[in-house]
């Protein structure tokens, strides 16, 4: 997405929807209606924009929730518009380019379901949004009429790959989050007759005779 692309996005409507843009409120592709809310939408010259609101929910969610403040603003930044591209453009339905509001909103919405807290969970949060889509288009592609046993099998893989990634993504997301420590609780302990059971630390001595 070009530098210019980025600052269009980032581009603040103050107008009021039309009596013709509130009366077509139900159509999928006008989303002018409610520019009031922090998402993107095509103004009435039908150039994409994004309000006040909406370019701080970006920044919020693509530089994670943490990094904003009260007293710390981070309008017009970079980082958070090229996270959001990457995102965007590697959702299957956007073929590479992603420069609807449709689309923009969809990744928006995913990655702040996710409530990423930091710029590691952003990109964590941000790939399992984009493996979540392209294993749902693969396994969609198999369900397709039509095909060879052979289409079915190549897309069935692709999604199984996907979704083994999208595991993965998950179990690490999971154990940053928890700061990478393990807690294991023993719930029930059995000892069999003759046997012994210990609690507690056990150290093995080094001098000679010691068990």
């Amino acid at each position: 997405m070009t530098r210019s692309k980025l600052k269009e996005e980032r581009k603040v409507c103050t107008s009021e929807p039309s009596a013709e843009d509130k009366k077509s409120a139900l159509s999928p592709r006008d989303t002018s209606a409610s520019s009031a809310s922090p998402r993107y939408f095509l103004n009435d010259q039908g150039e994409l924009a994004i309000n006040v609101a909406g370019a701080r929910r970006v920044e919020k969610v693509f530089l994670g929730s943490n990094r904003q403040s009260e007293s710390t603003t981070y309008e017009n930044t970079s980082l958070d518009n090229i996270r959001h591209a990457q995102l965007v453009r590697s959702l299957p339905h956007t073929r590479g380019k992603g420069e609807t509001p449709e689309a923009l909103n969809l990744a928006l919405d995913g990655v702040e379901a996710l409530s990423p807290r930091d710029g590691m969970e952003v990109m964590l949060c941000s790939q399992l949004v984009a493996l979540h889509s392209q294993s749902m288009e693969f396994m969609r592609r198999g369900m397709l009429d039509d095909q060879t046993t052979d289409g079915v099998d190549r897309n069935v893989n692709r999604a199984t790959k996907l979704l083994r990634a999208f595991a993965m993504i998950s179990e690490c997301l999971r154990t940053y989050r928890g700061g990478g420590q393990q807690k294991m609780t023993v719930e029930h302990v059995t000892v069999q007759a003759g046997g012994q059971a210990i609690v507690g630390t056990v150290s093995k001595g080094t001098g000679v005779g010691n068990a």
